[in-house]
């Protein structure tokens, strides 16, 4: 009987100690979900498939917007795009663009040969950049 006890003895405070540890990450997780609604025009976030839009701005530049209003400059190291000519995307490790290695573009889609682009940087910008960069673009 003794033996039973000292066995089931120790489950109740190790019970208790992942009790306490899931509280706290319970509650820390809630301040960063509701922390980022607060934010959410002021910080920049990785763009997500499906895009809404797309534009060359120059021949390494390209502006990427999802839906939700999240965009990005992404530069390529070299000169791979015309303005007005579409583009393809190459999407490593799932649905979003945040880092280079995330994305390889493919441009001038309209030729004979199609030019692959390598990603050199992303620039994310925060939504209110994004609203900011639409207007200015009419």
């Amino acid at each position: 009987m003794v033996f039973r006890l000292r066995q089931v003895g120790w489950v109740v405070p190790t019970m208790m100690g992942f009790a306490a540890v899931a509280s706290v990450f319970a509650v820390t997780a809630g301040r960063s979900f509701a922390d980022e609604g607060r934010n959410s025009g002021r910080q920049a976030r990785c763009v997500s498939t499906p895009f809404e839009t797309t534009e060359v701005l120059d021949r390494n530049k390209l502006y990427v917007e999802d839906r939700s209003g999240n965009a990005a400059i992404i530069t390529m190291s070299n000169n791979c795009m015309w303005k007005g000519s579409p583009v393809g995307f190459e999407l490593y490790g799932g649905g979003q663009i945040c880092k280079p290695i995330d994305v390889n573009v493919t441009g001038e889609l309209d030729t004979s040969v199609p030019i692959r682009c390598m990603a050199e940087s992303v620039q994310l910008l925060s939504r209110d950049e994004a609203k900011a960069y639409r207007e200015r673009g009419r």
